[in-house]
């Protein structure tokens, strides 16, 4: 990923096509939500191009990365995303008495 991307959206674009590894029923596998998240904050951790929110932090959401993967589905339907991990939610933690 060494090119350069001017905006947040070409960088998340690249990053919801990238495969990461396929699995052992040969889905090709991409990066979470999450780890994109991460990824874009730690790339652009403010607003670099010019606009009304030049200079502020970054702030995305996973719903607005769901949107734009879907958008991009929608607008080609011969983009073929990989799946993507789902979120592990924690343990709840047991009572020792």
């Amino acid at each position: 990923m060494v090119k350069r991307y001017r905006t947040i959206k070409q960088y998340a674009h690249a990053l919801l096509q990238r495969t990461v590894r396929v699995d052992e029923d040969g889905r090709k596998v991409g990066y979470s939500y999450i780890q994109i998240l991460a990824f874009i904050k730690r790339r652009f951790p403010t607003v670099t191009y010019r606009g009304p929110h030049t200079g502020r932090a970054t702030r995305i959401t996973v719903e607005e990365l769901r949107q734009i993967a879907w958008q991009m589905w929608r607008n080609d339907p011969a983009v073929r995303l990989p799946v993507r991990p789902r979120p592990h939610k924690q343990k709840r933690k047991t009572k020792v008495k």
